[in-house]
């Protein structure tokens, strides 16, 4: 049986440099990038 194969975890400066390249929010969750929710206005007013 084949096991499957695991991607790569992505340290916090691969992140970093990986997002600021991104059109959208990501956060870093256990090594992997998570999109994030659209700022609202009314967050980015206040």
């Amino acid at each position: 049986m084949s096991e499957a194969v695991r991607p790569k975890k992505m340290t916090v400066d691969e992140f970093i440099e990986w997002a600021m390249n991104q059109p959208q929010r990501y956060e870093l969750v256990d090594g992997e990038p998570v999109a994030m929710a659209p700022e609202r206005v009314a967050h980015a007013e206040g």
